[in-house]
């Protein structure tokens, strides 16, 4: 008897269930999610492409190479404008801009 007691119990427990409802577009979330898992991810940004990385470190490098091609001729045109002149006051005050006119004079 107790037997059945319980199967009416647990039987009864049943009576109030529900079919199960999803949220709102859940499906159309749930397929839209799935799609993007299937395709392929996005590339990067073209700054880090190979190519474009070669080219620019290029232009920097042909830029430094420039520059230093310019200072050796500006070094080497003060080095003889130096040499020809003799030693003296005046050349090492001009050398340092220490001839400018003052206000005072």
């Amino acid at each position: 008897m107790e037997y059945n007691k319980r199967t009416e119990k647990i039987m009864g427990s049943l009576d109030g269930l529900q079919k199960a409802a999803a949220p709102d577009f859940f499906y159309t979330r749930l397929s839209g999610r799935m799609q993007r898992e299937i395709e392929p991810a996005k590339k990067p940004y073209i700054m880090l492409h190979p190519a474009f990385v070669t080219a620019a470190l290029s232009v920097v490098f042909i830029i430094n190479i420039f520059s230093l091609v310019q200072f050796n001729k500006q070094t080497t045109r003060e080095i003889t404008i130096q040499t020809n002149n003799p030693a003296s006051i005046e050349n090492f005050a001009e050398a340092y801009a220490l001839n400018s006119e003052t206000v005072y004079e």
